[in-house]
């Protein structure tokens, strides 16, 4: 099990807070991994840069938080590793509510997650899930969720509503896509065997998928 519960209120998160402050207090909260962050507060907390997760991480928002974007970045959340050039492994956010807030921005040329393009994201990753979650107002360039060279990964009771790719994998073993409803100007789910970032463009295999309502 995981070691501990944190508190991001206790580091500064709140919805009062400007956008800066929100994004420190709740990395701090999430720094280093191996526990569950709570977000209890009803509110709308803006973020202005990404929030990166170390393995063993659960992350859950209550009833009432909405996660808006403050600010033209790339993505929202993302397991550490993605940008750092190692695995991850057993991370689970639950009850997003996700507002893109019509800022967008995709991984730069020569960036370590180079093609990393869902505003929720996974690169070499073990065992992750997205759960309870809810996205109504998606760009027109960056996917909803991504996953990328990953093993046992799911999206679970969600509802996705906007313009791009609504759920995004690239080469991997074993997912699943439950209980959801997508309603986009581009694809729904996308299955690629072709590998992103520093090896973008590379053929490899995605298999053992289950897809279903």
């Amino acid at each position: 099990g995981l070691a501990g519960a944190a508190d991001p209120a206790d580091c500064g998160l709140s919805p009062s807070a400007s956008a800066e402050a929100n994004a420190k207090a709740l990395q701090r909260a999430l720094d280093g991994g191996n526990c569950e962050v709570r977000i209890d507060r009803p509110g709308v907390y803006d973020l202005d840069r990404t929030v990166f997760l170390d393995s063993d991480t659960r992350l859950v928002f209550a009833e009432g938080v909405t996660i808006r974007k403050a600010k033209a970045y790339s993505n929202v959340f993302v397991n550490r590793g993605a940008y750092e050039g190692h695995s991850n492994s057993n991370i689970t956010i639950r009850g997003l509510r996700l507002s893109v807030n019509g800022n967008e921005a995709i991984p730069p040329a020569g960036s370590p997650a180079q093609g990393l393009r869902g505003q929720v994201a996974f690169y070499r990753i073990d065992r992750a899930r997205v759960e309870d979650f809810r996205c109504e107002d998606l760009g027109t360039s960056q996917y909803c969720i991504h996953f990328a060279d990953f093993t046992d990964v799911a999206v679970e009771r969600f509802v996705i509503r906007g313009r791009k790719d609504g759920v995004h994998f690239n080469c991997g073993r074993g997912f699943v896509v439950r209980d959801g409803v997508i309603r986009t100007g581009d694809d729904a789910i996308v299955l690629r065997a072709i590998k992103t970032g520093n090896e973008g463009g590379r053929r490899a295999i995605t298999e053992d998928v289950v897809v279903t309502n």
